[in-house]
């Protein structure tokens, strides 16, 4: 008997023995199945001696059909692994920027150059290694601000957005020494960084606003600095608690619970100390940001502020609007950040555990629960940046 037909009996078998334990419907799918194996005509092909088999060989012209296949699909691999190869730059993104930047005069025309680049290799959108690229030629300090910035707009995958952004960019870069004398002529430039006034994670191609990208003057309240201030705010500047006790700004080291009453000092000053305030809380930040009545002063409290027990301090802004004179000789209106850092004495009495939520109560909660219920305080919760 033919091994073939051998074999089909261990499979007739099989089906029989399932087709008893099997549903109606599975038992008559089992049945036509078995009909068309019992119908089907099996070849029969005569098995070779022993002997033969014992000595039987490929044919030369069999094995050279085998290697031609096998030579084939190596060189199909081979040339699958070059193209992977010919797709990846020859060196960094960021040392590719750095020479497209050095080439050309205008940054735009070097974006155009990437743009192509990342296109031949088929890369992914990398606006943010070139942003990050092009800015520190210019500004030298990276802020993690201006990385998650660079980020959005990435996430965009616009590329109207990443030319207009790139344009502002380059206009602030340029006209540098004009914004000093214009805003902050005694301002040494390594003080001078790009900042976004508005929300970061609500940046969209249709809703960015160039103007929106401004200068920030970065200001420390120190004895090294002894003209940094910012209105009313210098380093010689007290403020006054209710029961007449009265505290320095600088290094400020009195009571937490006073904390409310440094921060409408510093939003509004001893002579308007009464003066309406607004109040933005941001739950999901764990951070607040606090408004004089026209905007022009914002007091910024984040966990960056008061996450660290040895670094305390706070940030005080004011916007200033004027005019420069840019390198074509128009006047043009802009808008600067002045950033005061005002930093705060490390407290006697810290907790040993749990001082994440002890800072965070002291610097948000408890100002916040004290503001409350003020008639001249309004308190909106939404995100601060």
């Amino acid at each position: 008997m033919n091994t073939r037909i051998v074999k089909t009996i261990p499979l007739l078998l099989a089906f029989f023995l399932l087709s008893t334990s099997l549903p109606v419907r599975a038992q008559k799918g089992l049945r036509s199945t078995r009909k068309a194996i019992k119908s089907a005509k099996v070849k029969v092909v005569p098995a070779l001696p022993p002997a033969e088999l014992a000595t039987a060989r490929i044919p030369a012209a069999q094995i050279a059909q085998m290697s031609a296949k096998a030579n084939a699909k190596l060189a199909a691999q081979t040339q699958a692994v070059g193209q992977t190869l010919s797709r990846r730059m020859p060196m960094s993104p960021h040392q590719h920027i750095k020479e497209l930047l050095k080439g050309n005069k205008n940054p735009t025309e070097a974006l155009h150059q990437w743009w192509n680049l990342t296109d031949k290799y088929h890369k992914p959108n990398m606006f943010e290694a070139f942003a990050s690229t092009y800015y520190k030629k210019h500004f030298y300090i990276l802020t993690p601000h201006l990385t998650q910035l660079f980020k959005r707009v990435e996430m965009q995958n616009n590329r109207d957005l990443e030319l207009r952004f790139l344009k502002r960019l380059r206009f602030l870069a340029e006209n540098r020494t004009q914004f000093q004398k214009a805003f902050s002529p005694n301002a040494h430039q390594a003080t001078l960084r790009v900042r976004f006034t508005n929300d970061i994670s609500r940046l969209t191609a249709k809703n960015f606003n160039a103007k929106d990208l401004v200068f920030s003057v970065e200001k420390f309240l120190t004895p090294k600095h002894p003209k940094h201030g910012i209105r009313h705010v210098n380093l010689n500047s007290t403020f006054t608690v209710g029961n007449g006790q009265e505290f320095a700004v600088y290094n400020y080291s009195g009571p937490l619970e006073f904390l409310p009453h440094l921060y409408r000092y510093l939003i509004n000053g001893e002579k308007h100390l009464r003066d309406p305030i607004t109040v933005v809380f941001d739950a999901k930040a764990k951070a607040i940001a606090i408004y004089n009545k026209d905007k022009s002063l914002r007091l910024r409290i984040t966990t960056h502020e008061y996450s660290r027990p040895e670094k305390l301090h706070l940030h005080l802004n004011e916007t200033r609007t004027g005019t420069i004179v840019n390198q074509q000789g128009q006047e043009v209106e802009e808008t600067v950040n002045f950033n005061l850092s005002i930093p705060i004495a490390k407290p006697e009495k810290l907790p040993n555990h749990k001082r994440d939520e002890y800072l965070y109560k002291q610097f948000i909660q408890n100002p916040l629960n004290f503001f409350r219920g003020d008639k001249r305080v309004t308190i909106l919760q939404q995100p601060i940046f």
